[in-house]
């Protein structure tokens, strides 16, 4: 039960698009890309967005997944024990989705997937903060 519902959530991840009103223009390198990410005052949700649309479906996309990822990571703070467990587990299948295939679309794959979880447990802590306030 626990394998189904975290394929359902990734399922989801991997297919829901999150609306944004302005398209970036992105540049050819992944080191630019990552400034981009990295600029002071990009938020996790900006960041994603940023490593989405520049996607180049190859092994470039580690860096600018990767730069997402630690922005959503850093945003996150400290999880609780339960993040902690969950995001292992989401990420452990991400891994297990990819590990037996081969060429660089599948690492990129990989790293979008590990940065939706990431995200994922990152849009979780923002519903709480909501519900609290």
């Amino acid at each position: 039960m626990k394998k189904i519902f975290i394929l359902t959530i990734l399922t989801t991840l991997s297919s829901v698009s999150l609306a944004s009103d302005e398209q970036i223009v992105c540049p050819n390198s992944s080191a630019e890309i990552v400034a981009m990410i990295q600029a002071p005052g990009t938020y996790c949700f900006q960041a994603k967005e940023i490593a989405n649309q520049c996607a180049f479906g190859s092994s470039r996309d580690l860096k600018t997944a990767g730069a997402a990822t630690a922005v959503c990571l850093k945003e996150a703070g400290k999880l609780s024990s339960a993040d902690q467990s969950l995001l292992a587990v989401m990420e452990n299948r991400c891994n297990q989705t990819y590990e037996n295939q081969q060429g660089t679309m599948y690492q990129s794959m990989n790293a979008f997937c590990h940065l939706d979880a990431v995200s994922f447990i990152r849009n979780l802590q923002s519903d709480i903060e909501n519900e609290q306030m």
